[in-house]
């Protein structure tokens, strides 16, 4: 199982249970790396298909989150 940790704290919550952790935080990484737990950072990307350099943009306004 996956733990997604998208919370900025002082400390990372920490569940050991998992098989690895994944967060946008990159200390976070190496705390978890530090208590032995595989951990990933994962940054969000653009796809190719949304890079538009054109004058005529298709989409003025886009947002995009996660949860």
């Amino acid at each position: 199982m996956v733990c997604w940790n998208g919370f900025a704290e002082a400390r990372p919550r920490t569940y050991a249970l998992y098989d690895m952790h994944l967060t946008l935080h990159k200390p976070f990484v190496n705390y978890w790396n530090q208590l032995g737990l595989k951990a990933f950072e994962f940054q969000p990307a653009v796809p190719e298909k949304w890079i538009y350099t054109g004058d005529n943009r298709p989409i003025d306004v886009l947002f995009y989150g996660q949860y």
